[in-house]
């Protein structure tokens, strides 16, 4: 297969690259990248990619796209059911971007349809999947002393995140 190029291997301080990503390796990215920085880059930027098709549909037709694509749904659950990841970074890698990085990206921003692209992004990936998050909340929902640790942090992260799907 065709080698896909991720960038800034091993590096930790946000710089922007525009680099023209097919879609499709973001989601490769995404799903085998084993650095953490890269694979948080391709997923946000995924993200981004999803939010402003929405964004598009919306402003154009007035419908809010009521369907995740089979391949993102593929990538995504690759990703959530990696036990290779802690919790913490999950919860980290589950955070869509927020309202106002959509905005910053227009001269006119508008920020009801933002939202409501973004909300109905939330509640899809909570209903498809509901299951996931379910049992994920369900299993880090188990009685256990409060700590102050990294672990202890990623639990309570991961539990929240998916409370937020659940939620929406």
């Amino acid at each position: 297969a065709k080698p896909i190029l991720t960038l800034n291997r091993n590096f930790s301080a946000p710089v922007i690259i525009d680099y023209p990503y097919a879609f499709s390796d973001l989601l490769q990215i995404m799903s085998y990248e084993t650095d953490a920085y890269c694979k948080y880059e391709a997923t946000q930027q995924v993200y981004e990619t999803l939010l402003k098709e929405d964004l598009k549909l919306l402003t154009e037709s007035g419908i809010l796209n009521p369907e995740l694509s089979l391949d993102f749904k593929g990538a995504l659950e690759k990703l959530l059911n990696d036990e290779s990841i802690d919790h913490s970074f999950k919860s980290y890698l589950l955070t869509l971007p927020t309202e106002n990085t959509l905005a910053q990206e227009n001269l006119a921003p508008d920020f009801d349809a933002i939202s409501l692209v973004r909300n109905n992004l939330l509640k899809k990936l909570g209903l498809t999947f509901q299951d996931w998050f379910l049992s994920v909340h369900e299993k880090l929902s188990a009685p256990r002393p409060f700590e102050l640790t990294p672990a202890a942090y990623g639990i309570r992260a991961l539990k929240n995140q998916c409370l937020i799907y659940l939620s929406a």
